[in-house]
Parts: C-alpha cells; structure tokens; sequence
C-alpha cells in the first residue's frame, strides 16, 4: 500500500504527488483559502451564504448562491496579479484580495 503521508519514500512522495497535486503549492492554496474565508466572513456580515469548495486540483472557489436558484451561484476565485492576489468572478470581474470588505460588496450587488 503506498504511503501517502509523505514519510520520505520515493513511493510515498510519488503516491501523495499523484493524489494531491496541489500540495507541492500548498502555501499558495492556503494562501487562496484564507482569502475566500475572508470574503465569505463579510458576505456574512451583509446577510448573503456562501459555500467554499476545494476539489481535487486544488483551485478553492467561494460559491454564493443566486437569489434565483435557477440561475445558479456566482463562483468567486483567487488569481495572482502584478500587484497581489484579486478575487475574480464572471470572468473578467476582479477586486484586489486585500479588500475583502470591498469584493463582498461588488459581489452582493452582482448577485441581488
């Protein structure tokens, strides 16, 4: 059986790289998940839910729900920029990171 806590083996490192890709970037999915718990914190405070989904790969995305639920939920990610971390959505929408206060408030408006 091989090893996947990571004990040293070249198994056990080859085991746990095919199973968690991500995990050889670990800092920087921590570093996304802190972000979206951020911005999940003050959807909270405006009255909106929030769901945080970390697959496989790795990539974490905050859904909020649409007040609609045929439309579905706005998927919230973080990428990288010249200038830091933003929270991206609908594709080209961003807010930078640092703000989370800000992002919740531009995302509450496109989801009402």
């Amino acid at each position: 059986m091989p090893n996947l806590h990571g004990s040293g083996s070249s198994r056990g490192e080859q085991a746990n790289g095919a199973r968690f890709p991500w995990r050889s970037d670990l800092r920087e999915t921590g570093d996304r998940l802190y972000a979206l718990a951020g911005l999940a914190g003050e959807l909270h405070h405006l009255g909106w839910t929030s769901i945080l989904y970390v697959p496989g790969r790795g990539q974490a995305v905050l859904a909020v729900p649409k007040p609609r639920p045929a439309i579905g939920n706005l998927d919230v990610a973080v990428a990288s920029a010249s200038d830091g971390r933003v929270f991206v959505w609908g594709g080209v929408v961003q807010c930078p990171a640092a703000d989370p206060a800000r992002a919740a408030w531009m995302v509450a408006r496109t989801v009402a």
